[in-house]
C-alpha cells in the first residue's frame, strides 16, 4: 500500500523550498539584523520558485484531492474580496495570498521529500547563530523577548528536539552525526533564550511535544501511530494534577528556582497575571466572550476576512477556530476544518515513519500556539499543515 506522502526522486529542491517558505520568519530575523526586513521579497521569490518547480515536475494539482484544494482556495479569495465591499481588511491582499492561500496549496503544487524538508528546517537557523544576541533582544522595560522571535524559532527548536529523539529512524552515518550536532547546537543556542525570556505559548508547546513524543510511537508492522498506554495514563494524570494544583506547584517551582538565582519570565508572567484582573489568560477570556457573542450574528457567512477589529474591537480572537467562525461562518469553517480532521485521522491510521516524525513536529509547533494566539490570515505554517491534511483525505494520494 502506498503511503500518502512518500520520498520521491526530484522532490529534494522543492522540499527545501517548502521548508524555506514556512521558515521565512527565521530567515528574515537574520536579514533584519544584517540588512533590513526582506519579508515580502522572500515570500514573492520563494513562491515563484515553487510554482516554477511545480510546472517543471508536472505536478500542479495532479492529485485527486486537488478539486477540494482548488475549491477551498477560490472560496477563500471570494470571501476576501466580498469583505472589501464593506470595509478594508487589516490583512492586505498580497499578504493574504502569500501567507494564507499559497501555503495552503503548496502540498499540491510540488513533490515533497519529508526528510529533506525536515533537515532544511534544521539548517536554516545556522546564519542566526552569528547574530543571535541581536535577534533575541529584550523588549524595553521587560525582561522578555518578543512574541515574534519566540514563535519564529519554535519550529526549528522542536524539530531539533525531534531529531535528537528519532535520529536513528531518519538518519545514517556521517550525515546523522552532522544533524545531531546541528540539533544540539540549535538547542544550546536558542532553547535557553526561549525558556528564560520567551513567552508562555512556545514553552507550553515544547512541553506538550515532549509528552506526546514520550506517550506515542510508530508501529512498523501496521504501520500507524500507537499510544503507550501506561505512559499515556501518566500524561493524563499529570494534566489532572496540574488542573487542580497548578498555582501551588507553580509557586513551588518559582521559589525553588529563585533560591538558586534562576528567573524565568514565563513563570513570572503566570504568577503576575494571577493577581491581575485580566487573569492567567491575559485578557483572552474577554476576547473569547466577545467573539462567541459575535459569531451567531452572522453564523452562516461570517463577518468577513480579518473582521475582528471591526466586529469585536480586538485585533484577532487569539484562536484560529474562533477566527474561522467569526470571519467565515459555518461555510468557510466546514470547508477548511472537516477535510483537516479527516486528513488527521487518515494520518493516524496509516503513515510512513517520515510522516510520523515530521508531521508530529509540525503539529506540536503550530497547533497549540494557533489556539491561543496569532492572526489566522498571516499564519503561514498553520495553512501549510491544513493544506497537508487536505491533500491526505482522498485515498492517501501521493504528494
Amino acid at each position: 500500500m502506498q503511503t500518502s506522502i512518500e520520498i520521491k526522486r526530484g522532490g529534494s529542491v522543492s522540499s527545501a523550498l517548502a521548508a524555506i517558505y514556512i521558515e521565512i520568519p527565521v530567515i528574515n530575523a537574520f536579514c533584519v539584523v544584517v540588512h533590513g526586513s526582506l519579508m515580502t521579497e522572500l515570500y514573492i521569490v520563494s513562491s515563484l520558485l515553487i510554482i516554477a518547480l511545480g510546472l517543471i515536475q508536472g505536478r500542479l494539482f495532479k492529485n485527486k484531492s486537488a478539486s477540494l484544494i482548488i475549491l477551498t482556495s477560490i472560496v477563500l479569495v471570494v470571501f476576501y474580496f466580498i469583505t472589501t465591499l464593506f470595509y478594508e481588511p487589516v490583512v492586505g491582499v498580497p499578504y493574504f495570498i502569500l501567507q494564507a492561500v499559497f501555503p495552503f496549496i503548496i502540498p499540491s503544487l510540488i513533490k515533497l521529500d519529508w526528510v529533506v524538508f525536515f533537515k532544511t528546517i534544521l539548517i536554516l537557523t545556522v546564519p542566526c547563530f552569528f547574530v543571535v544576541n541581536s535577534i533575541f533582544q529584550l523588549e524595553d522595560n521587560l525582561e522578555t523577548i518578543g512574541m515574534g522571535a519566540s514563535y519564529s524559532f519554535l519550529l526549528p527548536i522542536i524539530a531539533s528536539i525531534g531529531y535528537l529523539i528519532w535520529s536513528r529512524r531518519i538518519g545514517h552515518g556521517v550525515e546523522r552525526c552532522f544533524f545531531i550536532i546541528l540539533s544540539i547546537a540549535n538547542c544550546v543556542v536558542f532553547l535557553p533564550r526561549l525558556l528564560f525570556f520567551g513567552t508562555r505559548g512556545p514553552i507550553l508547546s515544547i512541553l506538550l511535544f515532549l509528552m506526546y513524543a514520550w506517550a506515542t510511537f510508530y508501529s512498523v508492522k501496521t504501520p500507524h501511530i500507537k499510544i503507550h498506554k501506561v505512559r499515556f495514563f501518566f500524561v493524563v494524570m499529570l494534566f489532572i494534577i496540574l488542573s487542580f494544583f497548578f498555582v501551588p506547584l507553580l509557586n513551588l517551582l518559582f521559589d525553588y528556582l529563585s533560591s538558586r538565582g534562576v528567573e524565568l519570565y514565563s513563570i513570572d508572567k503566570f504568577l503576575l497575571l494571577m493577581d491581575d484582573e485580566r487573569g492567567i489568560s491575559n485578557g483572552r477570556d474577554k476576547i473569547t466572550e466577545f467573539t462567541l457573542n459575535a459569531i451567531p450574528k452572522s453564523l452562516l457567512w461570517g463577518h468577513g476576512i480579518a473582521s475582528a477589529p471591526k466586529v469585536i474591537g480586538f485585533v484577532y480572537p487569539h484562536n484560529f477556530v474562533l477566527q474561522l467562525l467569526l470571519d467565515g461562518g459555518l461555510i468557510l469553517t466546514s470547508l477548511v476544518l472537516i477535510p483537516f480532521f479527516k486528513g488527521f485521522v487518515a494520518w493516524i491510521k496509516y503513515c510512513s515513519i517520515q510522516e510520523y516524525i515530521v508531521i508530529s513536529v509540525l503539529l506540536a509547533s503550530i497547533i497549540p500556539g494557533s489556539l491561543v494566539s496569532g492572526e489566522l490570515w498571516q499564519n503561514v505554517s498553520l495553512w501549510f499543515i491544513i493544506g497537508i491534511f487536505n491533500a491526505l483525505i482522498i485515498k492517501r494520494t501521493s504528494l
